[in-house]
């Protein structure tokens, strides 16, 4: 199985740094595994000096030159993702690059389906965006009701016929979207797989979506720790955003940051409890809003007194 990365970066932006940490972390857990990297051409002529540690970890690099219509950076990265099953052949597993990649990653055992993704944030059913409503309205639902709106970041998928129409589908409702000014691709996700199913649920360590809560139980078995949401809200993990900071400052991961991110599961686990616990709370002062809002108040006032 092939593991897949797209790329569209500046070199004023942390995408880049994203993908180097993630595919180092890659290798480093599969150091026998095909590792591609698919850019648009922009990106590549950018890929000098500081910015060039991503080939001694790649197996294969893919040049793209992205019709001009897709101009921004946005547009670029969701043209070159939705293409990944035109561009590379055979089994493969596409990583969005806001990834550490925490133990060896092989093919899903007794996984019978030629596609297969986690759900987004872990939820069965879930309270979907405004903004993803209007994209569904776009599509002709007016009140969709997605039992099972997965997440793109990490996409499991076996070379078929299935899998290459689900792409070319895929890509043509995300360009109505992307025509009418909206960008994310998981909209079109949902609608497609909705008329030609073929996804299957992924168990949740292979797209560990540290930005919710409900990623807790999948600390232990991660494989993959995604570190960003679809929404673009603030990760609660800063230390992530802090060491891609650092990777870009220096152009290199230095030593201290390798030995962290190669053992990230062992930092997650002694983590586990503390965010546990803080989640715990979360949900007991939600509950105690809902169910009883003087006493809420009255808490709320008593905490204002350490605020101050």
């Amino acid at each position: 199985m092939k593991l897949v990365y797209c790329l569209t970066s500046t070199p004023e932006d942390l995408y880049y740094e994203q993908a180097l940490v993630s595919i180092h972390t890659a290798r480093f857990h599969n150091p026998e595994s095909e590792i591609i990297l698919i850019v648009d051409s922009d990106t590549n002529a950018s890929l000098i000096g500081n910015r060039s540690g991503l080939d001694s970890y790649i197996s294969e690099k893919i040049v793209i030159a992205v019709p001009e219509k897709y101009a921004s950076n946005v547009a670029k990265s969701r043209y070159l993702k939705l293409h990944v099953r035109s561009f590379v052949s055979g089994t493969l597993l596409f990583v969005d690059t806001d990834t550490i990649i925490v133990s060896p990653i092989n093919e899903p055992v007794d996984f019978e389906s030629e596609m297969g993704m986690v759900l987004d944030r872990h939820q069965k059913k879930r309270k979907l965006a405004d903004k993803t409503f209007t994209v569904f309205k776009l599509l002709g639902y007016s009140s969709p009701s997605w039992t099972d709106y997965h997440n793109s970041g990490v996409i499991y998928m076996k070379d078929t016929p299935q899998t290459h129409e689900f792409y070319e589908q895929w890509f043509l409702t995300w360009e109505r979207c992307f025509e009418k000014g909206y960008f994310v691709d998981q909209p079109s996700l949902a609608d497609t797989g909705k008329k030609l199913g073929l996804i299957k649920t992924l168990p949740g360590e292979w797209n560990c979506q540290t930005f919710v809560p409900e990623s807790l139980p999948y600390f232990s078995n991660a494989k993959i720790c995604h570190f960003y949401g679809g929404t673009g809200e603030n990760n609660v993990d800063e230390w992530y955003t802090l060491l891609l900071k650092r990777v870009k400052d220096s152009g290199k991961i230095v030593k201290t940051d390798v030995d962290f991110v190669q053992n990230l599961d062992s930092y997650l686990l002694q983590n586990e409890l503390y965010r546990i616990g803080h989640t715990a709370i979360y949900y007991a002062i939600k509950s105690v809003r809902k169910k009883n809002i003087r006493l809420f108040r009255s808490i709320n006032s008593f905490l204002n007194l350490f605020r101050k």
